[in-house]
């Protein structure tokens, strides 16, 4: 008779823990290869059927056991399949000179700090509630130094504004003012000179003819 290896089964160890993935439990696969389950973190067994817990008490450091998914649902600041991850395991894991209780697995943080790994500092609201009225004195008088810098360059804008329309008018009207003045003395140079040219003299081709052979000085060509 065979023997078969774990997981295998039949007269010749033919079968295998599965054929399809259904056949796995707990979101498990099957490799076809080798006929058995390929199981989800977390799980074991041939078919995937065991979780990391039962019971509550497979879980560690007050961890409590799903008994839908049979996994561990792990108290704050611990971690893993069975919650045996703490926050630390060496003092060097909390931050700001907190140190590790090795019991629990968790930082002692020192004065002013929180947090799982002491990484939190003492807050900004917290900082404000400790100073006194007195000492917020500066620093309403820099909010209102920074508010008018700020004002002024707004206010300034629009006297720039007219400024630049102004210096645009005088240049524009004294152009214009010059172009008019051209105008008037060429209108007034023409009309001079239409009263000053003399009127066209009228022809008369008899007389014009009579003055030609008059003329002495006439040569026919």
């Amino acid at each position: 008779m065979c023997l078969c290896a774990t997981g295998y089964t039949g007269t010749t160890c033919g079968t295998g823990a599965c054929a399809v993935d259904s056949d796995c439990e707990y979101g498990g696969t099957c490799d076809l290869t080798t006929l058995m389950c390929m199981c989800a973190t977390g799980y074991i067994g041939t078919t995937c059927g065991i979780g990391a817990c039962a019971v509550d008490s497979d879980c560690e450091y007050g961890g409590t056991c799903d008994l839908t998914t049979l996994m561990c649902m792990c108290a704050t600041g611990y971690t893993g399949t069975t919650c045996g991850t703490g926050a630390c395991a060496v003092d060097s894991d909390c931050e700001y000179g907190g140190t590790c209780d090795m019991t629990t697995l968790m930082c002692m943080c020192a004065t002013g700090y929180t947090g799982t790994t002491c990484g939190t500092g003492i807050s900004d609201t917290t900082t404000k509630g400790t100073i006194g009225p007195t000492s917020q004195a500066p620093t309403s008088g820099i909010s209102d130094r920074t508010t008018e810098a700020t004002i002024e360059p707004s206010s300034q804008a629009p006297l720039s504004v007219l400024s630049t329309l102004a210096i645009i008018g005088i240049y524009g009207g004294s152009v214009l003012l010059i172009v008019l003045i051209v105008l008037i003395v060429l209108v007034v140079v023409l009309i001079c000179g239409l009263k000053k040219r003399p009127p066209p003299r009228k022809v008369n081709p008899s007389t014009d003819q009579a003055e030609v052979h008059d003329n002495p000085t006439y040569v026919d060509a």
